[in-house]
């Protein structure tokens, strides 16, 4: 129906008589007929207010403009210089727009519709409150300008969306940091991470004290987009279990600068969009995936996305355990990167909270047991061995107030070409370690039974080896 329906309605016999008599049964997916006739009325309730001269917008909004110059992608990620900021105003007809609910709100095509849209409503008591907004953003659109047909349904089938609490089909980019990408995009079952492109951050926006500043430089390493459908809910909690995968993955202290949410177009112009900002520190660790790293995280992801603890993403947590313990300490050594004896004891602590279960004398036990869990999973178990000693003499002087001496400091160095390499190394145990566990889901207990046995008797060597098979393909 076009900018005549009111009049049709009336002029038409019987025509207001069908359009209340609409079948009861509704398809989420076909805009009623009901909530036509109510554009329709809007429509020519604005016309009629327009001719008055009573429409006119009660303020301007600022808004503002982002502009790039030199942008490109390479090895260390974007490259961009001068972020140019245009700032503008547009006017805001929400005023007038509820002038036109207050006109139409006690007709008979504003009822049917409210009737037509319980119908399908999964809160039927909220209808009222969703088809006033929804008459204001539409008489809003039109007092500001002529609006087509295609606009208004498109606002329409947002609406019916929104009532019966189906699934969005929004779009969701995920600014990630800590993350380089050597290849273009890579595709995974929920998810897909690629490069950054330049239309990600030229843009328009509402200019406001909240959200100004989000288009920022550095800029960040790659963007996630999240596939619909999405739920209603939980959307923050997919991001987080999103930095949990990565990070788990490799080390690097992946984190997100704030997802954007793309709600489609608007009404009154451009796309609705809607920021959620996130952590702006820069990242203390950052990894590079190139072909080879993406072929290994689509199989990560497939064996590990589906049995990811919950508490390890969830806030707050509803368990908490060893994996939980062993996982925070893992993020703190990846987020503290200050002192190198702090961030080494957290690592060694994420270690002992999933190899270690005596109280006193368990330096060289979990040592050995994370030495034999490793020597399934890649690493040379005399490496393991010695290098998580100097990381426990690092640990040992954090947890008393210390720092290493410059004589073990320096010898250090000489061993390892650069005692990070301790720091790295004993995070990568834990990585391995982490995954290997949610992985197998054998309890702490008779793992580590497990590990001791195969220690003592080689007889007993398969079955710590079973618990690690299938971390061993994806780490």
């Amino acid at each position: 129906m076009g900018g005549d329906d009111a009049r049709l309605l009336e002029e038409l016999p019987g025509a207001r008589d069908n359009v209340l008599s609409a079948c009861a049964k509704l398809d989420p997916a076909v805009v009623p007929v009901e909530l036509t006739a109510l554009v329709g009325s809007v429509r020519a309730a604005v016309h009629e207010r327009r001719k008055k001269g009573e429409l006119a917008p009660a303020m301007y909004y600022p808004y503002i403009r982002y502009k790039l110059s030199d942008f490109s992608y390479g090895e260390g990620g974007v490259v961009a210089h001068a972020l140019a900021m245009e700032r503008f105003a547009r006017p805001d007809w929400s005023y007038a727009g509820s002038k036109i609910v207050a006109d139409v709100h006690d007709t008979v095509e504003f009822t049917a519709a409210a009737a037509a849209l319980a119908r399908m409503a999964l809160e039927a008591d909220s209808i009222d409150t969703h088809l006033s907004n929804f008459v204001m953003r539409v008489a809003a659109a039109l007092a500001g300008a002529d609006v087509g047909e295609a606009e208004l349904a498109t606002e329409s089938k947002r609406l019916l969306k929104l009532i019966s609490a189906g699934p969005e089909a929004y779009g969701v980019k995920v600014e990630l940091v800590g993350l380089v990408l050597l290849t273009p995009e890579i595709d995974l079952p929920d998810i897909v991470i690629r490069r950054p492109r330049r239309e990600d951050f030229e843009r328009e926006e509402l200019d406001l004290p909240y959200r100004r500043g989000q288009v920022r430089l550095p800029l960040p390493g790659a963007i996630a987009e999240l596939r619909p459908p999405y739920p209603n809910q939980g959307l923050h909690s997919r991001v987080a279990r999103l930095l949990t995968m990565l990070r788990l993955f490799v080390v690097a202290g992946v984190r997100h600068r704030g997802y954007l949410i793309d709600w489609g177009p608007s009404i009154s112009g451009g796309n609705s969009t809607s920021w959620h900002p996130g952590d702006d520190d820069a990242p203390s660790l950052t990894a590079s995936i190139g072909e080879q790293e993406a072929a290994r995280l689509r199989r990560f992801w497939e064996a590990v996305a589906p049995v990811l603890p919950p508490e390890l993403y969830e806030a707050p947590p509803k368990t908490v355990n060893h994996t939980f313990v062993a996982y925070e300490r893992y993020c703190s050594a990846l987020e503290r990167n200050n002192v190198f004896e702090e961030r080494v004891a957290n690592a060694v602590m994420g270690l002992e909270a999933l190899f270690l279960d005596e109280n006193q004398g368990g330096a060289y036990r979990c040592r050995l047991r994370v030495a034999r869990a490793m020597a399934n999973l890649g690493e040379a178990p005399r490496h393991v061995f010695d290098l998580l000693a100097d990381a426990y003499k690092a640990r040992n002087c954090f947890a008393h107030g210390e720092r290493l001496s410059a004589e073990a400091a320096a010898k250090m160095k000489s061993t390892y070409g650069d005692r990070e390499r301790i720091y790295l190394d004993t995070l990568q145990f834990l990585r391995k370690g982490l995954v290997s566990r949610i992985l197998s889901r054998m309890p702490k207990k008779e793992l580590i039974r497990a590990i001791d046995g195969s220690l003592v008797d080689p007889a007993c060597a398969k079955a710590p080896g079973d618990a690690f098979q299938q971390a061993g393909a994806v780490v």
